[in-house]
């Protein structure tokens, strides 16, 4: 970026060292944000410009007033998202084992897209490998699992801080193993609760216990 003078922003410092990841919209240089939940970046190649938009999941209305409500529109509104981008079906999908990738593998099988295969990194023993695998299993995909060689991660640290700046921590160091490998584009559910909007990141007050949160502090 042209002129552009890097200055430590110490609220993305401070959200790295206490919650693995930096806060809200902050990065660790002032001037610099990331985007908040609910939304995405449009690049448009004929015009070469990108616009800021919201996604369908952050952006419900009526907003649910109670937990059932706020299930069934979920699941209306997911279920509709996934029929429109993946009409054709989907071959491939990273199934880290997690929240997120379980809840798309689901999705993805009910709508009829697939996946075929379904890839997870780490060790067979893994917990979340144990769980993609029952997963995978389940939704008749084959299940490719990837190990990963921790001697790298010094490696990966580099190319977050270089690519990514830290702003998702150090805990997804692992998935550089993916772009190391030779394979085609999958889909993956990766930071689907910052896509969705399902963040209480905006909350000023902690509901249980009636406190200021750490987003409202910093």
């Amino acid at each position: 970026v042209r002129d552009f003078r890097p200055i430590l922003d110490v609220h993305g410092l401070v959200g790295l060292l206490l919650l693995a990841h930096t806060s809200l919209d902050h990065t660790h240089y002032e001037g610099i944000s990331r985007l908040r939940p609910g939304h995405m970046l449009k690049f448009r190649s004929q015009s070469r410009r990108l616009t800021l938009g919201e996604v369908a999941l952050g952006n419900l209305s009526p907003v649910p007033v109670d937990l059932d409500d706020a299930v069934d529109a979920f699941d209306e509104a997911l279920g509709a998202t996934v029929k429109e981008v993946a009409p054709q079906g989907v071959q491939t999908i990273y199934l880290s084992g997690g929240l997120d990738s379980r809840i798309l593998a689901g999705y993805l099988h009910e709508a009829g897209a697939g996946p075929a295969t379904a890839v997870t990194m780490g060790d067979r023993k893994d917990l979340e490998m144990r769980a993609a695998a029952r997963v995978a299993f389940c939704i008749g995909a084959a299940h490719e699992m990837i190990p990963v060689d921790q001697s790298l991660y010094p490696l990966f640290a580099q190319r977050s801080l270089d690519h990514d700046g830290l702003t998702s921590g150090l805990y997804v160091l692992k998935e550089w193993t993916v772009s190391d490998t030779d394979r085609g584009p999958m889909l993956t559910g990766f930071l689907g609760d910052t896509i969705m909007g399902a963040s209480h990141a905006g909350w000023d007050r902690e509901p249980s216990c009636d406190i200021p949160t750490f987003h409202a502090l910093f």
